[in-house]
């Protein structure tokens, strides 16, 4: 590395380490609630600034609202893989106050399951999926003082860089090597790319050109000592040469390594809220009538709304209805991440804990739990190639499921390649089995066609035996107008496919936003310890008494596969209305009866054959308003009808719902969000349904660092006409605070 004296431009490796210093990527913790989101960083696109949303499992981009402008956007999408928490809870990470954008804030879920980000003041923007299927993308127009300190993204990058350097060789070509210089500057100013080496080598040239012997031979110099390898190499080593037997008009710049440090940020946050809730049901009375013979023998023979009994007296009633309190608890949660970037490294510390106190006690409810979700050291240097990440942490990829405690590295081993791998221990709370596993795999990061991908294989094992054994890859292709993501994951110990998908993503040029997902995966995923949690027996006792192929051939015969398809689209209808829909066939596939598997007290009999559930048909409508009553306001208008006529249940159904959410601002620091929900199903038993869900929540953020929220929300629902007809409500109440450092 080095400083050089009347340059044009900072050398490639000292240019990395300023925006490293300035602005590498903003990285934000997020509550320890619920961990769908794992990061946001921010990057330079261009003349945009491009937040990145990164999410722990695959995510599908639908909509977003409102359409190019505002101080909130609600963004809508599907979590189309793993969740490993698979919770409903607030995320609420902030931007750090001394970057870009300090002050903005993410918020999930929403009460109509979208994501709100919200920024100090009203701000231009547009979003789309992110470069792969775990990520999303915002873009923002940013001032010029602001672009300085962010560096590209990754796609952006190689675009410039390969512009850059065709309008170097023109002008090498056309011998204006001044403007060669001037473009080469910028490229070699971007970070590492694929043409970084070449126009290392010919910046040298284009100084030779310009008459400038001194400076190409520093940029030569530079350029054996940073690509030691490769076949320019010996081109480069020539010219030296020659330069050498010219005696030097400039003296040369020695070559140095300079470190930048930012110093320790710590961000993130504590919260806690503290739930309530009540129900009551009231059913039809029953009158208890005295049982014939025929009747005890066969329950289904007593009419509707009536109880069989010997000892009762003809024609009593029996009342039927319940109150109680059934949820009391106070979460804490505490997210705290701490960084350094010196240059191209860049250093975190991360932890996330959950703690739950429940105040409703016995054999029906749940204990006090404490949760260490995430506790994790983390190292990347971009200009070396490496990350390692070490400590409890969850999964993007690779093969692995969810949580562990372990190690993640990968190196980039060429401007294309990088090689990865994984070990630990398997995190599942609750879980008696003890699982270890191991892993590869190799990432090809980018090419011209805006391809990319990675393949894996990943051992799981469970004391000595198999639990899970696969092999899988990723592919990827993204640009502006659209992007596919597939992945495959293959077990070879139980030679069976666990999942196979495919999303897609459009947006046209007039605004209409297209997308298209297909699923189809094993439902649990194939693994050994099933067999146990199958039969509550130990599972190595198990594997003895049967065999371990036996045990893989009824786990895969059980195990269904659920298939689900979802196309929709979103049309920007005028500047306050955003009209769309979709529609989504899902069904669970049939199984084969159990063969091998022994009887236990836990499973008494063999699984039994099951028919296929057929599909049932959801079909989708929504109108999305923007500033209809305040000029900051949204409203969301949905309908749904459920076709379940055709499965394969004892009583197949349809049903419709409704429903309509506001969201306002009217006061500075104030949110209030309202709610209404409807609910009608009719079941093939003649049994008929409706349920009303009204809610009200209101969020006050105080200053920066202090934040409140409390909601209300009631379920009202009736039963007509069937077995059990009645009237049940449920009242939920939370409230709770969270302060940010």
């Amino acid at each position: 590395m080095r400083t050089e004296i009347k340059s044009d431009r900072l050398p490639t490796a000292m240019s990395m380490r300023l925006l490293g210093v300035m602005l590498l990527a903003l990285c934000l913790p997020v509550s320890a609630l619920a961990h769908i989101i794992n990061r946001v960083d921010v990057q330079r696109a261009g003349d945009e600034a491009e937040i990145v949303i990164q999410f722990d499992t695959t995510v599908q981009y639908q909509r977003h609202s409102p359409l190019n402008e505002g101080s909130r956007l609600n963004i809508y999408f599907v979590v189309t893989g793993i969740d490993p928490d698979a919770t409903s809870s607030l995320e609420e990470p902030m931007l750090p106050k001394d970057e870009v954008f300090a002050g903005a804030t993410f918020r999930y879920p929403e009460p109509d399951s979208s994501m709100l980000v919200t920024f100090p003041e009203s701000t231009k923007f547009r979003v789309r999926q992110g470069g792969d299927a775990r990520s999303l993308s915002i873009f923002i127009p940013i001032t010029a003082a602001a672009s300085a300190m962010l560096t590209p993204s990754p796609a952006e990058t190689e675009s410039m860089a390969r512009s850059y350097l065709e309008k170097a060789k023109s002008a090498l070509s056309s011998k204006e090597p001044s403007v060669a210089i001037e473009a080469l500057n910028s490229l070699l100013n971007l970070p590492a790319n694929a043409s970084s080496q070449e126009a290392q080598e010919m910046i040298g040239m284009a100084y030779e050109q310009n008459g400038e012997n001194a400076k190409a031979r520093t940029e030569y110099e530079f350029y054996v000592k940073t690509y030691p390898k490769g076949e320019g190499l010996e081109r480069v080593n020539e010219r030296l040469a020659k330069l050498a037997a010219i005696p030097a008009a400039e003296p040369t710049v020695r070559l140095e390594r300079r470190q930048e440090d930012t110093g320790w940020q710590v961000t993130g946050g504590f919260g806690q809220t503290r739930y309530y809730g009540n129900s009551s049901t009231i059913l039809e009375p029953l009158r208890v009538i005295i049982c014939s013979q025929d009747q005890l023998d066969n329950p289904a023979l007593v009419p509707a709304n009536e109880q069989c009994s010997q000892t009762a007296n003809a024609n009593a009633v029996n009342p039927q209805s319940t109150a109680r309190t059934d949820q009391s608890a106070l979460v804490s949660s505490l997210d705290l991440m701490a960084r350094s970037r010196s240059g191209s490294s860049d250093t975190r510390f991360v932890v996330r804990d959950v703690d739950t106190r429940y105040f409703l006690h016995g054999d029906s409810y749940r204990s006090d739990k404490n949760r260490l979700n995430a506790a994790y050291y983390e190292n990347s240097d971009r200009e070396l190639g490496y990350m390692m990440r070490l400590g409890r942490q969850t999964a993007s990829g690779g093969g692995v499921l969810g949580r562990f405690d372990g190690a993640f590295a990968g190196y980039k081993f060429s401007q294309d390649w990088r090689l990865n791998g994984v070990a630990g221990n398997v995190v599942e709370f609750g879980s008696p089995h003890n699982k270890t596993f191991y892993g590869a795999g190799i990432d090809l990061l980018s090419l011209p066609a805006n391809w990319s991908g990675n393949a894996f294989v990943i051992q799981q094992d469970v004391g000595s035996m198999t639990d899970r054994q696969a092999v899988g890859f990723e592919a990827r292709y993204f640009d502006p107008k659209q992007n596919y993501f597939a992945m495959v994951d293959y077990d070879t110990s139980f030679a069976a496919l666990n999942i196979a998908m495919f999303q897609a993503n459009w947006n046209a040029d007039a605004g209409t936003t297209y997308y298209l997902t297909l699923d189809y995966r094993r439902s649990p995923v194939l693994m050994l310890t099933s067999v146990s949690d199958v039969t509550g027996m130990d599972i190595g006792t198990l594997v003895n008494t049967i065999g371990d192929r036996a045990a893989r051939e009824d786990i895969k015969r059980i195990t269904p596969m659920m298939t689900m398809l979802s196309a929709g689209l979103m049309h920007p209808y005028s500047e306050q209305w955003q009209l769309g829909g979709d529609i989504q066939v899902s069904n669970m596939g049939a199984t084969d009866a159990s063969q091998n598997l022994p009887l236990t007290a836990q499973m008494p009999t063999q699984y039994a054959a099951q028919k296929s559930t057929g599909n049932t048909y959801v079909y989708s409508a929504r109108a999305i308003g923007s500033g209809l009553f305040f000029s900051n306001d949204m409203t969301v208008f949905s309908g749904s009808y459920i076709d379940a006529k055709s499965t394969t249940g004892p009583t197949t159904y349809s049903a419709q719902s409704y429903a309509v959410t506001h969201v306002a601002r009217p006061f500075e620091g104030w949110q209030f969000d309202t709610s209404l929900r409807l609910y009608y199903q009719d079941k093939s038993d003649g049994e008929k349904l409706e349920r009303i869900n009204p809610s009200f929540r209101a969020l006050y953020r105080l200053g920066n660092n202090l934040s409140f929220e409390a909601e209300i929300n009631q379920e009202d629902e009736t039963i007509k006409d069937g077995i059990s007809p009645g009237n049940s409500n449920r009242r939920y109440y939370y409230a709770g605070y969270r302060w940010d450092l």
